[in-house]
């Protein structure tokens, strides 16, 4: 499955991260932004949970896969990882195209190589914060002829890939049942496809139906493994990619005001800021965030954390690059951090 994340948040994964190894930064929207530095694959029995080899490609973010491209902050899921899966010992190797593995059958890509994310973060200048305000984001799919048939292709055929937006807390040790983060919107998410005896968006209230993203506070589970189900934390809906305007651009929004209340998301067919944003329209996607999460949602401190993902569960269902353009970023200017933070 394939998908587009934006998240507001404690960062969960920045701790997997090597501190020592920084990938290069890059300016957009008059912001620094800071692209996930490549991580070595998991091996096969990587805590907490072994992976699901040989395409286990979540945690492979590549730098190369988040980049600026004239005004526009792309980001591309790709085989480009720089790994193989080798069905010999069944371990991850690294790439060298003098030395090729024997890949696995059913590898998507010629030479083996495994599928690598994007992951990109806002960077915060010493001594600031990110504060409360309105946040919008604007977004379109690329890669094809025209953005209106990739849309349609990221929708139609991939039901693997997850684009999100998010804001979070990033608190060490991360904990996902008391985490602070909002996803603005994740487009597409794993087993979305209604069609789908086993998927989980069946079992949603009024399921199933055909629903393609979602907007949510962490913690949401839809099974009890690890906690009371509480769809109310998440609102999915269908993100019509006949309703797209010829630009291909789609803007979500979000009012993040306070921690003692809750969060305002919004999804509009256009291209807006936050000034002529259509909060109003009734063609615009409004979901607030219950008042029982109120203790989910992120405080304006020096912990709090605004990026993207574009990452795939396995390998995306049509084996073709996935790619988004952010077109727009808005946010309020940076808040002084508290001395010593």
């Amino acid at each position: 499955m394939t998908g587009f994340f934006v998240c507001i948040d404690h960062q969960p994964e920045i701790i997997h991260l090597n501190p020592n190894v920084m990938s290069q930064n890059f300016e957009a929207f008059g912001h620094t932004w800071n692209p996930a530095i490549k991580r070595p694959p998991p091996l096969q029995t990587a805590p907490p949970h072994p992976p699901i080899l040989p395409h286990y490609n979540s945690s492979m973010w590549n730098p190369e896969n988040s980049y600026p491209e004239g005004d526009l902050l792309v980001l591309k899921l790709a085989p480009n990882s720089g790994w193989v899966y080798d069905i010999n010992t069944q371990q991850y190797l690294p790439f060298n195209p003098k030395a090729p593995v024997e890949p696995a059958p059913d590898s998507p890509n010629p030479d083996g190589q495994e599928w690598a994310a994007a992951r990109c973060q806002l960077v915060i200048p010493k001594g600031k914060m990110m504060d409360y305000g309105i946040y919008t984001t604007t977004v379109k799919a690329i890669g094809l002829n025209n953005p209106k048939a990739s849309w349609e292709m990221f929708f139609r055929e991939n039901f693997n890939v997850q684009l999100g937006i998010q804001v979070m807390n990033n608190v060490v040790p991360y904990n996902y049942m008391t985490s602070r983060t909002f996803q603005v919107i994740n487009l597409g998410y794993k087993n979305m496809n209604p069609k789908s005896p086993v998927s989980w968006i069946s079992k949603q209230p009024g399921g199933p139906v055909i629903t393609n993203a979602q907007m949510s506070m962490q913690p949401w589970r839809y099974d009890n493994a690890d906690g009371p189900i509480n769809w109310d934390n998440m609102h999915r809906f269908y993100l019509d990619p006949d309703k797209i305007p010829a630009s291909g651009e789609v803007t979500f929004a979000a009012k993040w005001l306070s921690e003692k209340q809750p969060v305002d998301l919004y999804t509009a067919y256009g291209a807006y800021g936050s000034k002529d944003f259509p909060f109003e329209d009734p063609g615009t996607i409004h979901w607030q965030s219950p008042e029982s999460a109120l203790d989910h949602v992120p405080v304006s401190d020096p912990t709090a954390c605004f990026f993207f993902t574009l990452f795939s569960w396995g390998v995306p269902s049509n084996r073709l690059e996935v790619l988004f353009a952010v077109t727009n970023v808005e946010m309020p200017p940076f808040a002084e951090a508290p001395a010593g933070s």
